[in-house]
This record gives structure tokens, C-alpha cells and sequence, in this order.
């Protein structure tokens, strides 16, 4: 098998896309419907040390850059090149581990539906935003 081609610009800026769209789609878009299918509510979050808070946005940066490090292999594994074949990655990368993976924790912690929806949501536009921009950005090769 080929070794993968990762360009590690690419996968850091998905990584800090996927930032900024969380923090649109939980703290503007959607908070209070999170809010109500969670039951974390703004007194606990106002509860949080700064150090909690800290480790909480460090740990979710690093699960993000290993999402798209590994979206970075299986765009290289796919081939994609386009905007349209990085959505693909992105979709089917979502649907076989994200979707299915937040599916069996809602059901298991019997929380609502609409929870399913608003992080799946999140994950879908993240990992389609992340797709295209793995597939489009590449690393020039040196030239021979």
C-alpha cells in the first residue's frame, strides 16, 4: 500500500474550522435546543475552573487534528483531489464512524433525538468543511 500523503497545514487549519463552527453551531446556532436535550445547563458551565475549561478546548483541539489526520489518509487512500470527492471522504468518514458512533451513545444514555440531530449536524458540516479543504489543499511537490 502506498504511504499516505498528509499535509499537516491542511489537517491543523480543519482542526481550527471545526473550532470555530462549534462555537457557532453550540453557542449561537443551537445552544439552547443542546441545552435542552443535554440538561447541562449555563450555571454548570459557568461552574467550570479555568483549567477545566482549558483542558476541555486543548482535548477537543487534539481529538479534532487526529479526526483530520486521519480523514487525511483516507483522502490520500481515496484519492481525492476535488472539492466534490473531499465531501465524499467526508460524508462516508462521517457516516461509518461519527453518525453511528453519536447514535449508539444517545440511545444508550436515553437522551433525545434532537441531540442525535445538533452533534451529528455538527459533525456533518465539520467533516464535509474538513473533506473539501483535505482534498483541494495539497502539499506542492518539490520540483524535480
Amino acid at each position: 500500500m502506498e504511504q499516505p500523503k498528509v499535509h499537516y497545514p491542511a489537517v491543523f487549519v480543519a482542526a481550527v474550522i471545526q473550532f470555530i463552527i462549534g462555537w457557532l453551531w453550540y453557542g449561537v446556532m443551537f445552544q439552547q435546543l443542546w441545552i435542552n436535550a443535554t440538561g447541562v445547563t449555563m450555571e454548570m458551565a459557568q461552574e467550570m475552573s479555568g483549567g477545566q475549561i482549558a483542558m476541555t478546548y486543548l482535548g477537543s483541539f487534539v481529538a479534532f487534528f487526529i479526526v483530520y489526520y486521519v480523514m487525511a489518509h483516507f483522502s490520500s487512500y481515496a484519492k481525492a483531489t476535488t472539492a466534490k470527492q473531499g465531501a465524499q471522504t467526508g460524508f462516508w468518514s462521517w457516516l461509518g464512524f461519527v453518525a453511528t458512533s453519536i447514535l449508539v451513545n444517545v440511545l444508550y444514555t436515553m437522551k433525545p433525538f434532537s441531540l442525535w440531530l445538533i452533534d451529528g449536524g455538527y459533525w456533518l458540516v465539520s467533516m464535509l468543511i474538513g473533506g473539501v479543504l483535505l482534498a483541494v489543499w495539497k502539499k506542492k511537490e518539490a520540483a524535480s
